[in-house]
């Protein structure tokens, strides 16, 4: 120990080698942590150049810190994109406004996402989705806004084909439920030629009022056509014969003579008889037979 009670530092060589290749591992470590930094760094700013959606970094004024190439080129306002706030990029002071109040959401939530129509620099348009969002410091603090903007383009025009697609879809659908349901009528209540102006029209099922004034129109209709004298209506497929049924006979009977033709009714049923007598319904302007056979004979005759 030296005079005053302090250790003497170890200069030995042996000492002073093994300090500087400390030092220099030390120094080889950060080199390398550096040469990382650089490469990261590097990837990303390869990464965002090459993006395909604008990516930039916005002051808290709206005065732009970063843009990518993409930015550039779909703006097409070259290096002077960066000199330009935010909001000129829009169109129309509505839109302007609705980018004020994203980025009020965004100070107040951290993030915002919504649509808007941007503006290039030749003054065409285009839709646009934009993400944004706020970065923060190490310290947690409010540092810029970030962004992304996609160019909606082709999704809008695919988005229009599609609702254009659909809509043709929707029109051939009710084109085939119209053509089903006139099938349907004609099946439901067919005007068959008998022989020269003779026309037959069985009826199958229940009769409402959408389907009455359906009959009517085809019995006019179908002697109009066939410049028909006789018409037989045959009812042995209706299984009920109520009032309705009665005044819609009627009325086709008066709407036929009116046109010149004879009308004939059959299947009349004993019980159908029985109601139609007990409505009070007077079909005595009606010629009835039997059946549809003597109906047939007749008219031949």
């Amino acid at each position: 120990m030296s005079p005053g009670g302090t250790h003497r530092l170890n200069r030995s060589p042996a000492a002073l080698e093994a300090r500087i290749a400390e030092l220099e591992a030390q120094l080889a470590a950060l080199q390398q942590q550096s040469d990382v930094s650089h490469e990261k760094q590097h990837l990303l700013e390869a990464l965002f150049e090459h993006a395909v959606d604008i990516l930039f970094i916005a002051n808290f004024d709206s005065t732009l810190r970063y843009v990518n190439g993409a930015f550039k080129r779909m703006l097409g306002y070259g290096d002077a994109s960066i000199k330009r706030p935010t909001w000129s990029y829009i169109v129309e002071a509505e839109q302007s406004n609705r980018l004020k109040e994203a980025i009020e959401h965004v100070m107040n939530n951290g993030f915002w996402v919504g649509r808007l129509t941007y503006v290039r620099a030749d003054g065409s348009t285009f839709p646009g989705l934009l993400s944004t969002f706020l970065i923060y410091d190490q310290a947690g603090k409010p540092l810029a806004r970030g962004g992304f903007i996609r160019d909606l383009t082709e999704q809008e025009q695919h988005e229009r084909e599609l609702q254009t697609q659909q809509a043709q879809q929707a029109q051939l659908q009710a084109e085939i439920i119209s053509a089903q349901r006139k099938a349907l009528h004609e099946l439901a209540s067919p005007l068959i030629p008998l022989a020269e102006r003779v026309l037959v029209m069985p009826l199958i099922g229940s009769l409402d009022s959408h389907r009455t004034q359906q009959i009517i129109a085809t019995l006019l209709e179908g002697v109009s056509v066939h410049q028909a004298k006789t018409v037989i209506i045959d009812i042995t497929g209706v299984p009920v014969v109520d009032t309705q049924v009665a005044h819609t006979l009627l009325q086709a009977t008066q709407a036929l003579k009116l046109l010149g033709a004879h009308v004939m009714l059959t299947g009349i049923r004993p019980e159908v008889a029985q109601t139609v007598v007990g409505l009070g319904v007077d079909l005595s302007g009606i010629q009835t037979l039997g059946n549809l056979q003597q109906a047939i004979a007749a008219s031949l005759r």
